[in-house]
């Protein structure tokens, strides 16, 4: 056999080993099969895994660049543009669907993942502000209901992902949404 692939294939068998996709004697058995009887070193940090924790992390760091540049571009896109709402809400909900789908699927770094969601939350918040000042600003209940639906999805959100900071903005922006539609009743 070819040293490549047979550090490729104990490489697999070392990493079945470790992730329990196989029983550990069976892996000893293959370990022992594809290295013809000589011995091992399980030591994690070969090559390889160096190698792919260097492209996770660097795909992080990416993701986070990514993530700082549409909050950035975001906040252009509210305060300093003179686009049509339609061409603003089309362009930020590209932006909060990318941040959503990448914060919730992906697996990425703990922290990148919370930002691309808590980024995604406000954005839309700001947006549904934006649209509500720009065509119903007359029609307070509106405003209240908008944000008030946003709450909800907070709350659900933060309940089905495990994510108690959505939760808690959930449940603190009902308990302000309550005092100020007492206050404004």
């Amino acid at each position: 056999m070819r040293e490549q692939r047979k550090e490729i294939i104990t490489n697999e068998i070392l990493y079945w080993k470790a992730n329990k996709m196989l029983p550990p004697h069976y892996c000893d058995y293959l370990l022992a099969l594809y290295n013809e009887g000589e011995a091992v070193n399980e030591n994690p940090r070969s090559s390889e895994h160096l190698a792919e924790r260097a492209f996770n992390r660097s795909s992080s760091n990416f993701f986070s660049i990514i993530i700082i540049w549409l909050a950035l571009i975001s906040l252009v896109v509210f305060n300093f543009t003179e686009l049509s709402i339609i061409l603003q809400t089309a362009f930020l909900s590209i932006f909060v669907v990318f941040l959503l789908i990448q914060g919730l699927k992906r697996k990425t770094n703990k922290w990148v993942r919370h930002i691309a969601i808590i980024t995604a939350v406000f954005i839309l918040l700001l947006q549904s502000l934006q649209t509500w000042e720009s065509y119903f600003s007359d029609n307070l209940p509106l405003l209240f209901f908008t944000i008030g639906i946003q709450c909800v999805v907070w709350m659900v959100m933060g309940w089905k992902y495990k994510l108690s900071y959505l939760s808690a903005g959930g449940f603190l922006g009902m308990a302000v949404l309550m005092i100020s539609i007492y206050q404004y009743s």
